[in-house]
Order: C-alpha cells, then structure tokens, then sequence
C-alpha cells in the first residue's frame, strides 16, 4: 500500500511540474495577452483545470485518500424508516401486453383519396370490416372468450409514441387499408376504499370507444370530423351521459377488464394506456436500499447457442454449452456462495442500473453471466416478523434468481424457452412469512444471479419491507 501511495505522489508531482511548465511556455508564447482560459477564470472567480496548485504533501495524501475512498464505494447500506406520503402506483404499465385484433377498412378522405389525408371522409361499408364486425358482434366487448382467443402484443399499437417501439401489428404495417384495432386486458384490483384515487390515462388517436368489465365509459366519436384524438397519456372520466359516475363505479375487487376500440382515419395513429392509483392515507415503509443501489459483482463468460445452432444467436430455445459456462462452473465449485460473505466482498463494486455499466465491467459480448452482492444491516429483527409484505421492486433482463441469506426468494427462470425478463421497474410482492424468518439480526447477505441469452440485458432494483 505504501509503494502504492508513493507512486500516486510521484506521479502528482510530474504531472504538477509539466503543468507548470506549459503554463510558463504559454505566457511567454502570447507576449502577455490573455487566454480564453484565462478569461474564464476571472470570471468564474475559479482556478481552470490547467492551473497548477501548491499543496503539501500531507495536502496530497489527503486527497488521495480521498479518492480511494469515492473510488471503492461500499455495497452495504443502513435501511432507512420512513412514514410515506401519498402512495402512488400501476395497476396497468404503459406499454404493457394486450389481446388484440385489427381489421381492414380503408378510408376514403373528404377529397375522394383512398388513404387521403383529408377529413370528412368515410369507410366504405363494403369494405368495412370492422364495421361488419360490430354489427355481427355488437357487445363483442363483453366476450371476453373471443378476446381472449386474438393474439398478444405489447403496446404501443401506432406511429405517434414512435415507429420503433410500435407493436408489429397490420394496424402499423398496413396503415392504408388497416385502419381499425380492437384491444383487451385485464388486471387485478385490491382496494376500492375511499382513501385511493384511480385514474385511466389513455393515448388514443383517432376514433376511441372505452369500455371497463363489459359497460361503455368513454367515447370520442367526430364521425371523421376533427378533434377525436388527443396527443399524449390524459386522464379519461366518464362520458357517455350526465351521470356523476368515477373510473371506481365500474371497477370490481378481484379481477377486472378493459376493451377498447380505435378507428384510425388520416394521419397518425395510437393507442396506449396505464392505469395509475394514488392512495392518500400514509404507510409506514422500512426501506433495505433503493434503485441505483452500489453492488458487489462478478461477470462470468458463458456464449449462447441459440435454437439455431448460432452461438450468441438471437433466437430462443438454446443452450448454454457445459464446456465453455463459466458461471455454471463457479456455481458448482462454490456451492454456499450465496452466503460467502469474505469472497464476496472481495469483488468489485459497481452502481446500477447494470445495463448503464454493462461496457465499463463487461457484462457484454460473450460474457452473459452476472452475479451481484451487497449487505442489509437489520438493527431490529422483531419488527420486521410484524411487515405486512416485502416488497421486490426490480428490472431484469433475464434469467434472474435471488437468494437472503442462502434462501432463493425470488426466481424467473425460463431455461431459455420462455420470457423470463420483464419491461421496466416492477413490483414484486415477495412471501411474506418465507422472507420475514429469513432475516436476522445484524448482518443480512442478499445475492442476484442474472443470466443474459439473447437480446438486452439489464438489471436494476430496491427492497423494502412495508406496513399498512
């Protein structure tokens, strides 16, 4: 350590001397005239980057300290108490999954054009499929068997968030003569107390029929005119008549479903949603570490094969070759890793999200394997027995597996067949009495092994424990 430091000091002062040096042969290279530099140093009223400074070397060590110090950051952290103010969550995630079906039904603008740009056109109804539909089907909305037969995409279905993240659907693909989108979803309600606020916010354009558990809630209609769309994720309240009815009149607890019809005319196209909560009342939230958290980690080679015989291929359905798996290897050879706390600490740290370093620690290529580690203080133990759920809030692309203190508490592992990643920031509410016995008083190890196949890769997370 000592020839370390010394090495740092010696550098120092070279790099200080050299400094010094050009500024000396710059000043006499201007005949006296300041430099931009220099102006912008007297008007900041700060030394520039260039400017050498006198210190001590007491004054170095110092700072070299200093240094080591913000450069080997610690992957252990106190959790944090704390009393939250209004809760607000998803119940449905923008660009979540949908059962989706399209249908032609070109549309003739004002103009005579098939595919014009013009309003107050029409659809030709010997064309109109849709339309053709609706009458042979007209509370098709409230068949939830035949929805639930169309096939599966992820929004968003339209070219106004963006073309390439839309959904690969005729409805994009064909935009001349498919003009017409039909989607459904459902998802889980807990609480319809007093105390929580939902909201349905919907990016649609053009023509919108909502419907919420088989009723009629919104419509925007213009016949091909003007005005039936909007340009972003606004909140929808009910419309259809003077009734005083909320978004909460017509959702269930348990489970509850949504159906939306959209008839594109001119221009561009949309459909997009998220369903947000927004509880008032406070909850009491015990928080081990949150996204962007310091971890301990390890990058292991292991080359893909893909299901097409291509290694690091794109496609699913592959393997990992037991000759050339690096992580498997570790893994066998270090069975009670998970709670190795010595080695594991001896590793390297880095902040998430990981697909931010992915390059920096190499977590790319050929290199698909990633193990994380970091440390949770628990001062009381007791308390936490009595924590309503535990709460895994993460982002990981793909196989993930996590173990507290040896024990796996949380697992998606497709073996490389099925989707065993997820699209963003996610809560995951974790076994309660399993996680509640895991933890112990004092030092607590908590271990991630992410496995990468195809595609992207990313991991990202926080934990907490919380109270009602």
């Amino acid at each position: 350590m000592e020839v370390k430091q010394m090495s740092r000091k010696l550098i120092a002062l070279v790099l200080a001397f050299i400094m010094a040096f050009a500024v000396f042969a710059l000043a006499g290279c201007s005949g006296g005239e300041s430099s931009s530099g220099d102006a912008e140093t007297s008007a900041g009223n700060e030394p520039s980057e260039t400017t050498p400074v006198e210190s001590t070397e007491e004054e170095a060590t110092v700072e070299e300290e200093t240094t080591a110090a913000e450069e080997t950051p610690s992957a252990s952290s106190e959790p944090k108490e704390e009393t939250a103010g209004p809760e607000f969550g998803y119940i449905i995630e923008e660009y979540s999954e949908y059962h989706y079906t399209t249908f032609v039904c070109p549309y003739t603008d004002g103009n005579g054009v098939v595919g014009g740009s013009a309003a107050n056109g029409y659809f030709d109804p010997a064309t109109d499929e849709m339309a053709a539909f609706i009458a042979q089907n007209p509370e098709w909305y409230k068949d939830t068997k035949l929805m639930e037969s169309w096939d599966i995409a992820s929004a968003p279905f339209g070219d106004r968030i963006g073309v390439m993240m839309a959904a690969e659907t005729p409805f994009i693909t064909d935009p001349v003569n498919v003009n017409g989108l039909m989607v459904y979803k459902t998802f889980e309600i807990k609480d319809l107390s007093d105390d929580i606020h939902y909201s349905l916010n919907v990016f649609y354009d053009n023509t919108v029929y909502i419907y919420i558990n088989g009723k009629p809630y919104f419509i925007n209609d213009a016949n091909c005119g003007v005005g039936d769309w909007n340009g972003d994720y606004e909140p929808i309240n009910y419309n259809i008549d003077d009734q005083p009815l909320t978004l909460k009149d017509f959702l269930v607890e348990g489970t509850n479903y949504i159906a939306i019809s959209i008839k594109n005319c001119w221009g561009g196209r949309e459909l997009d949603l998220s369903l947000t909560y927004e509880k008032s009342s406070t909850k009491a939230s015990l928080r081990f570490f949150d996204p962007g958290a310091e971890w301990h980690y390890k990058v292991f080679y292991c080359p893909y094969t893909d299901g097409n015989g291509e290694i690091d291929g794109s496609a699913a359905g592959g393997y990992y070759d037991e000759a050339t798996d690096e992580m498997a290897k570790f893994i066998a050879e270090n069975p009670n890793f998970t709670t190795d706390a010595e080695m594991l600490k001896s590793w390297p740290t880095a902040k998430s999200p990981f697909s931010a370093v992915a390059e920096e620690i190499g977590w790319t290529g050929s290199n698909h394997g990633l193990i994380l580690y970091r440390t949770i203080e628990i001062t009381d133990v007791e308390k936490l027995k009595t924590a309503d759920y535990f709460d895994w809030y993460c982002f990981y692309d793909n196989t993930i597996h996590v173990y507290l203190n040896g024990t796996e508490i949380f697992v998606d592992d497709g073996n490389c067949v099925a989707q065993d990643w997820n699209g963003g920031l996610t809560h995951y509410e974790l076994d309660t009495a399993t996680v509640a016995e895991l933890f112990k008083q004092g030092e607590n190890h908590l271990v991630v092994t992410i496995k990468d196949a195809w595609g992207g890769r990313e991991f990202n997370a926080g934990f907490s424990a919380e109270w009602k």
